[in-house]
């Protein structure tokens, strides 16, 4: 069943669609002359389950040119100057003469405007914005801040103007480190792999000399061990090797580069006995269906077999078990595209030690598809054939779409209107009493009241 609300919550539209044999089914929804704009929510249910979309309806305005961000980079350090190009063309190719605005604005717990510019346009124009200097960072972004561009380019002859926003990622450094252990904890007496990764602030990886520091600590929080490494990152990735002391409950992780610094601290599992296995994969790379992929068993006592699982989807999809340390397993289809393998063995006093691993299977079955047009360029009104090629049997679909549409669809919604409509949604004044027994009871004379808190 698919049923559709529009702004103002009132059904309008109510069908029962059949799916072909691709599971799909095509719903034209019926807008009237006078829609009411905004926010619709779409939802379609069967017996099993329920999905909701959520559609904006708005005027149907073609833009009549596009404006365009150029940028040398996505980041900048809280230190320099914001530099780059504006491009304004009509939806035919021809550049647009007028007037360029730039407003900037940073993050500071708040939106602040910090800087403005206005200056001529005809076609592109470089411009030049004076450097952040600070800015709120935040812990989810790890330190990042964020500058918003809202640039408006306004026609010379009519007056009519285009508008389009920009977030950009700043940092104080121009290297952030990131440390991935294959864990949330660790085994004593068993290797343990710490990936280190290095990358600029817009998540592109670079080669670094970094140098690593892993402390491990006892029970008393003393220094019972130290590991040092200077390595460099291959590609912007660099794994090391440890292996934690048996007395060990606790490591720090710290690494640093000549412009950056990232640490972290890791408690150790627990056993009763002190035993415990350690599961890795030594094969390389992502295995395609039907491939051998191997693993490798540590533990820190022998046991007479190791028994395993492969888990996908919720389900076992494979077992058995030996008596080596190492695992060769044939993948299945069953096992794409994510599957984990659970490796446990029995100890002489009973206890089960534990380890799993995640690994990926790849099912890919590709399909390509050729197009080709009997001519480059068409003048309105003339044929133009279209040739499409594809491998077996496949459903294809053409549409042809103006050039304008998709300069509509570009900025229809940019990042003011999303931060007006999160406002919209989740930042009305709300307010809830609750009552505080602060005090077990209270004698009064007269007309009694709770006290109440505003949260």
């Amino acid at each position: 069943m698919l049923d559709v609300l529009d702004a103002k919550g009132i059904k309008i539209f109510r069908a029962e669609p059949v799916t072909d044999e691709f599971g799909m089914a095509t719903i034209d929804l019926p807008i009237s002359a006078e829609p009411n704009l905004g926010v619709w929510k779409i939802t379609a249910t069967t017996e099993k389950t329920k999905a909701e979309l959520d559609v904006r309806v708005e005027e149907y305005v073609l833009p009549k040119y596009e404006v365009k961000v150029n940028l040398p980079k996505e980041w900048f350090l809280v230190d320099e100057a914001l530099m780059g190009s504006i491009t304004a063309e009509y939806s035919f190719g021809r550049p647009v003469a007028g007037e360029l605005e730039i407003k900037a604005l940073r993050y500071v717990g708040e939106w602040q405007e910090y800087a403005s510019l206005t200056k001529s346009i005809d076609g592109d124009v470089d411009f030049e914005l004076p450097a952040v200097g600070y800015i709120a960072g935040t812990p989810s972004a790890g330190g990042l801040g964020n500058v918003q561009l809202d640039i408006r380019v306004i026609e010379k002859s009519t007056g009519y103007q285009e508008k389009t926003s920009r977030l950009l990622t700043i940092a104080a450094t121009p290297v952030n480190i990131q440390i991935i252990p294959e864990g949330t904890t660790f085994k004593p007496g068993l290797p343990f792999n710490i990936l280190i990764v290095t990358e600029t602030p817009d998540n592109k990886l670079i080669e670094a000399d970094v140098k690593a520091t892993v402390s491990f600590l006892d029970k008393e929080f003393k220094e019972v061990g130290r590991s040092e490494r200077n390595v460099k990152t291959a590609k912007g990735k660099a794994v090391i090797e440890v292996t934690p002391p048996l007395d060990s409950i606790a490591l720090v992780i710290e690494v640093a580069t000549s412009d950056a610094s990232a640490s972290k601290v890791l408690e150790a599992s627990y056993s009763p006995s002190g035993n415990f296995i350690h599961v890795e994969q030594i094969s390389e790379g992502t295995p395609l269906i039907g491939d051998i992929v191997q693993f490798r068993v540590n533990s820190t006592r022998e046991a007479a077999n190791f028994y395993y699982e492969v888990v996908s989807r919720g389900t076992v999809v494979f077992s058995n078990f030996t008596r080596s340390h190492d695992i060769s397993i044939k993948t299945t289809p069953m096992m794409a595209p994510f599957s984990r393998l659970l490796v446990y063995q029995i100890l002489p006093n009973s206890e089960v030690a534990a380890d799993y691993i995640p690994f990926e299977v790849s099912a890919e079955y590709p399909n390509n598809v050729e197009v080709g047009f009997n001519t480059a360029e068409a003048r309105p009104g003339e044929e133009v054939q279209i040739d499409v090629q594809s491998e077996g049997l496949s459903r294809v679909g053409i549409a042809a779409v103006d050039k304008s549409v998709f300069i509509l669809a570009e900025n229809r919604l940019n990042l003011q209107q999303v931060f007006d409509e999160l406002e919209r949604l989740y930042m009305k004044p709300q307010a809830e009493l609750h009552e505080v027994s602060i005090y077990t009871g209270i004698t009064t004379r007269g007309l009694w009241m709770p006290l109440l808190m505003l949260a």
